[in-house]
C-alpha cells in the first residue's frame, strides 16, 4: 500500500478505477460503493501517514481539509443530529479520504505521470459508451451492473436532449459529473505530457477528452475546459513575459469590475447566462445565489444544515454551486477552510522553484490550470459521491510540489591552473594530478611514509 515517488501504488490504482465503476451495495445498514469501501479500509493508514509527518511536513492544505470536515460535522451535529454519525462518517471518507489518497500515493513526478496516464486511458475507454448513450440515452455499463446480484448501479436521470444529443452519464450519477471528470484531464494531457508525447498525439488525445466533456452537454464542465483552453492560449502568447500570470489576474479583475459597473446586473450573472446551454438554468442560479446569500447572513457560523430554507415556492432548493452550498449548509468557517485549501495549494505550488526541471514544470502547469478551472466550475455545479472524491484526490495529488527540491548535480571540478602546480612531484612530468597548496602537507606526509 506504500506510496512511492516513482510509481503509483496498485491500491491507489484500484481506488481510482473503482471511482469509475458505478457499483453500490448495502453493508451493515450503510450504503456503500467499492471506492468508499477501499478508502474506509485505508483511512487509518492514510491519516497516520499525513498527520504524523510521514509524507513530508504537514502543510496548511492538510490542516484546512481536516478542519473543513470538522466544521461540516459541527454543522450536522447542531442542525441534523439524527443523521450525524452516518452522514459525517460517509463524507469524511468521500472528502478527506479522497484527499489523503492523493496526498499519500502521489509523492513525485513519476507517480503523477502514471496517474495522468491512468486517468486519460480510462476516459478514452468511456468514449464509445458516451457516443452510444448520446444517441440512445442508454447507460450500457450501469444496465449491465444492475443485472448482477446484491449490487445496484447509477440511475439514469433521463434529462431531455440538448442540441439534439442526450446528456451522457456513462458511469456517474449525473451528466455534469461525467463532463467534469473528462474536463479535469484535458490540460494534464495537452500540457503535462508536452515532453512525453508528440504534438499530434497530444492533440488527438486531448480532442477525445474534449469530446467526452462536450457529450455531457453541461455548461459547467464545458466552461471548465474552455477556461483551460484560454489559459493555455494565453500562456503560449505570453511565453517569456515576466509575471504573466499575475498580469492576467490583475487584468481579469479589472475587466470584471468594469463589466460589473457597466451592467444592470452583477457581472457573474451576465457571464453565466452567456455560457449556459439553457438560459433558464442561468436564471435559476441567479435566484439561488440571491436567496442563498441572504440565508448565509442569517446562519453564518454553522449554516442551515439539511433543513429547509427560504426560497420561492416554485423552486426545489437544489444548489448548482458547490461554494455557495458549502457556506449555506455548513457555514462560513467551512467555506473558508475549503477555499483556502485550494488557494493555498495553488499559490504555493505556483511559487515552487523547478528551475531546470522541464517535465515537472509542465506537470505543475497542467495541474494548476485544472485547479483554476475547478475553482470557477464549482461555482456552477454541485459535486457529491465519487466525483467529489476525485476532485479532492486531485487536490491532494499536487501537494508534493509544495517545497519540492529539484535534484542538483555536483558540478565537475575545473582543472587547477598551471601556475598553481607544485614544483616537485613523485610522478613523472605530465602524469601527476595538480595539487593545491592545501593538499601539500598531506602529500608530503605520504612521501615521508
Amino acid at each position: 500500500m506504500n506510496g512511492s515517488a516513482d510509481k503509483v501504488s496498485r491500491y491507489f490504482t484500484l481506488i481510482f478505477i473503482s471511482l469509475c465503476v458505478p457499483m453500490f451495495f448495502t453493508l451493515g445498514g450503510l450504503y456503500l460503493s467499492f471506492s468508499r469501501l477501499l478508502l474506509l479500509a485505508a483511512f487509518p493508514y492514510l491519516f497516520f501517514k499525513v498527520y504524523f509527518g510521514k509524507c513530508g511536513r504537514v502543510v496548511w492544505t492538510d490542516i484546512a481539509m481536516l478542519l473543513f470536515v470538522v466544521a461540516l460535522g459541527a454543522s450536522i451535529f447542531v442542525n441534523n443530529r439524527s443523521v450525524f454519525i452516518t452522514f459525517v462518517g460517509s463524507n469524511a471518507i468521500i472528502i478527506l479520504g479522497g484527499y489523503l489518497a492523493g496526498r499519500v500515493f502521489i509523492r513525485g513526478h513519476m507517480a503523477f505521470i502514471s496517474f495522468i496516464k491512468l486517468f486519460g486511458v480510462i476516459i478514452l475507454l468511456t468514449l464509445p459508451f458516451a457516443l452510444y448513450e448520446s444517441q440512445t440515452s442508454v447507460m450500457v455499463i450501469a444496465r449491465l451492473i444492475d443485472k448482477l446480484p446484491l449490487v445496484s448501479s447509477s440511475i439514469d436521470v433521463n434529462y431531455p436532449p440538448r442540441r439534439g444529443l442526450y446528456r451522457v452519464q456513462v458511469v456517474f450519477t449525473h451528466p455534469i459529473h461525467y463532463g467534469l471528470f473528462s474536463s479535469m484531464c484535458f490540460s494534464l494531457i495537452f500540457i503535462g505530457f508536452r515532453t512525453i508525447l508528440s504534438y499530434p498525439s497530444r492533440i488527438a488525445w486531448s480532442a477525445c477528452i474534449a469530446l467526452c466533456c462536450f457529450l455531457s452537454v453541461s455548461s459547467g464542465p464545458v466552461l471548465s475546459m474552455l477556461v483551460q483552453v484560454m489559459l493555455i492560449a494565453y500562456g503560449r502568447l505570453t511565453l517569456g513575459v515576466r509575471n504573466r500570470w499575475k498580469i492576467l489576474l490583475g487584468v481579469s479583475a479589472f475587466l470584471y469590475i468594469i463589466l460589473d459597473l457597466s451592467s444592470s446586473r452583477p457581472a457573474y450573472f451576465a457571464i453565466a447566462e452567456r455560457m449556459a446551454f439553457d438560459s433558464h438554468t442561468a436564471y435559476v442560479r441567479k435566484i439561488l445565489l440571491e436567496y442563498g446569500l441572504a440565508q448565509i447572513g442569517r446562519t453564518p457560523y454553522l449554516g442551515v444544515g439539511y433543513n429547509k430554507w427560504e426560497l420561492p415556492n416554485y423552486m426545489s432548493g437544489s444548489l448548482d454551486n458547490y461554494w455557495l452550498m458549502t457556506a449555506l449548509v455548513y457555514g462560513i468557517p467551512a467555506f473558508v477552510f475549503l477555499s483556502s485549501a485550494f488557494l493555498y495549494t495553488l499559490i504555493k505550488v505556483g511559487n515552487s522553484d523547478f528551475s531546470g526541471e522541464t517535465q515537472i514544470c509542465d506537470i505543475r502547469l497542467g495541474w494548476a490550470l485544472v485547479i483554476v478551472s475547478l475553482i470557477f466550475t464549482l461555482a456552477t455545479v454541485a459535486i457529491w459521491s465519487d466525483i467529489a472524491t476525485l476532485v479532492f484526490m486531485f487536490l491532494g495529488s499536487g501537494v508534493w510540489m509544495i517545497g519540492y527540491k529539484p535534484a542538483t548535480s555536483i558540478p565537475a571540478q575545473s582543472p587547477v591552473p598551471d601556475n598553481r602546480k607544485l614544483a616537485f612531484t613523485r610522478f613523472p612530468n605530465g602524469t601527476a594530478t595538480s595539487l593545491s597548496r592545501r593538499e601539500m602537507p598531506l602529500e608530503k606526509g605520504r612521501e615521508r611514509a
